[in-house]
């Protein structure tokens, strides 16, 4: 008889962060067939969803209901469903799990991404996201390792065994999903200039500030910095309102990321923190030059195939992105992206995720 799998979809609609990785972790496990061994249940709200996404879901069983607040969606409903579909092995994708499943006859899988929380230096955020990192912070000290535990780096997963001395697998998000939705990007680009590009943000460790600064020191003249990330109306816009070669998307729907990425002269992501450095891995899938920090987790996923720099020097920064005109250079580092993306697509996930839920199974 087939073992009960129920995977907590409540992000899917988001458009990045723990919404791209729950795509991604569904789509994995369609992509290798996962259905044929398992009954699997997605639970979802009752938002409007994309086709595409339905479409992969289609040999699972997906329940809505509508949505709640997250901590109740999963402290109260989720402990719900696991009780009524006689749950077997529960995936909790996004940091924490359902605290009453612990006494529970059903095996935890849990996702670590990040332990920022733990102490929210240089994150910033607004009272939502502080509140979050509340919530988290308190849900994570009660994991054991009786719970099998998925952290997205080898850089994550050290810190887990650091800070909370837990043991952890390693399984490296895919970008496969959002690849093959964009797959039919436009062909022409939506800006006729050079540009580099930078998935930036307001919170600090994602050093934004530090990259227009580096930008505005380059010698060439031609080429403009086009910034997302962040809302339309910003303080760093403000502030830099006279310089009319930074351009501030404002958000972005992933089709206009997608035309970004593949177009760009190189993708700029000197990242202070992160638990895993999603746009690096995005820009190798459209063949696109790299510029990040030399320290883990971007070093971790970038392998050689990117250009590294010291993320708190500007100057690092700027020079960083001149070795991009060298033809030569760009041409060595997209040769090398096919490495790091022989361990980061779909069929590794899918099929590391699957080990992993056997596991939970046979034990």
């Amino acid at each position: 008889m087939k073992k009960n799998i129920l995977i907590d979809g409540y992000y899917l609609t988001k458009p990045r962060g723990m919404g791209r990785y729950i795509k991604e972790l569904i789509y994995s496990l369609s992509y290798t067939k996962a259905a044929e061994d398992f009954n699997i249940y997605v639970s979802i709200t009752d938002e409007e969803f994309h086709d595409d996404i339905l479409k992969v879901m289609e040999k699972f069983n997906v329940i809505k209901r509508k949505q709640l607040p997250f901590p109740i969606w999963e402290q109260a409903y989720i402990p719900y469903l696991v009780k009524q579909l006689k749950v077997d092995v529960l995936l909790s994708p996004y940091n924490t799990y359902p605290i009453l499943t612990k006494i529970m006859n059903v095996k935890n899988v849990i996702t670590i991404h990040d332990l920022m929380f733990l102490d929210g230096k240089g994150i910033g955020g607004n009272v939502y996201q502080k509140m979050g990192n509340v919530y988290r912070k308190s849900i994570v000290k009660s994991i054991t390792n009786r719970t099998s535990i998925i952290s997205v780096s080898k850089n994550t997963s050290d810190e887990l065994y650091n800070k909370l001395n837990l043991h952890s697998k390693v399984i490296y998000t895919a970008i496969d999903y959002f690849f093959e939705q964009n797959k039919c990007v436009d062909s022409k680009k939506s800006l006729d200039d050079e540009y580099y590009y930078h998935v930036g943000g307001v919170s600090p460790h994602k050093n934004t500030e530090r990259v227009i600064q580096a930008f505005c020191k380059l010698k060439s003249s031609n080429t403009k910095l086009v910034i997302s990330g962040l809302p339309v109306n910003n303080k760093l816009k403000e502030k830099y309102k006279h310089n009319d070669k930074i351009i501030f998307t404002g958000w972005l729907e992933d089709i206009e990321v997608a035309n970004l990425y593949k177009f760009a002269k190189g993708v700029i992501f000197p990242s202070l923190v992160e638990g895993y450095g999603l746009p690096i891995i995005e820009a190798f899938k459209y063949r696109t030059p790299v510029v990040t920090s030399n320290f883990a987790p971007m070093s971790e996923i970038a392998h050689s195939a990117a250009v590294l720099v010291d993320p708190y020097s500007i100057t690092a920064i700027q020079q960083g992105m001149e070795k991009l005109d060298s033809k030569n250079l760009s041409e060595e580092l997209v040769n090398k992206m096919d490495i790091a993306l022989k361990e980061i697509n779909s069929r590794v996930m899918g099929e590391e995720m699957k080990k992993v839920i056997k596991a939970c199974i046979t034990t």
